[in-house]
């Protein structure tokens, strides 16, 4: 039991790196920084260019905020609660069960 907890512990660590990672994406995404976007992940630079060029909705910038704090708080390791919410027989173990088990090349 003990070395299955240390695994567990191991891949949620490496789960909140990658998060980090995608919050920090997503952040530049919200924010409308398409340059820090593409330094930050160069393989979206197609997209952010054709992005960059297009009028987006005013309500994406909202999330900005919001998402400054969610990368504040893993950065500082606080402990972060996710719920799943959903009906019976949705997928709601099955999602948790393969976020504990995926790769992260497969997260990333």
């Amino acid at each position: 039991l003990s070395a299955a907890r240390s695994h567990d512990f191991g891949r949620l660590t490496q789960l909140q790196s990658a998060l980090k990672q995608c919050v920090t994406h997503l952040q530049y995404f919200a924010l409308r920084d398409f340059a820090g976007l593409e330094k930050a992940c160069p393989e979206l630079a197609p997209a952010c260019a054709e992005l960059a060029g297009r009028e987006m909705a005013e309500s994406i910038k909202a999330f900005g905020p919001r998402l400054e704090t969610f990368v504040r708080r893993i950065e500082e390791k606080e402990k972060l609660r996710v719920v799943f919410i959903g009906p019976v027989k949705a997928g709601k173990s099955t999602l948790i069960n393969i976020l504990l088990t995926a790769h992260l090349e497969t997260c990333e």
